[in-house]
């Protein structure tokens, strides 16, 4: 899962530099700059994601972590 974040994260960067190119040697064609908002945001939304994920994974392994071990000491 996590890889294929990664994978689309890539993708999306390259395609942002690519559309940032032909924003500056195509003379800022109107088209690309919808184009080039779209896929910033969407990195930003992958970035978020991943963020949401990892910290959920972290959590429920402290949670984990914690029940263990409280359970230990009950015992």
């Amino acid at each position: 899962m996590a890889k294929e974040r990664a994978l689309w994260m890539g993708f999306f960067i390259f395609l942002e530099t690519c559309i940032g190119i032909g924003l500056a040697y195509l003379g800022m064609p109107p088209f690309l700059q919808p184009l080039h908002l779209l896929v910033g945001v969407m990195i930003l939304g992958l970035q978020f994601a991943s963020w949401i994920l990892l910290s959920s994974a972290q959590l429920n392994e402290t949670k984990l972590v914690y029940k263990s071990s409280n359970s230990i000491a009950i015992q």
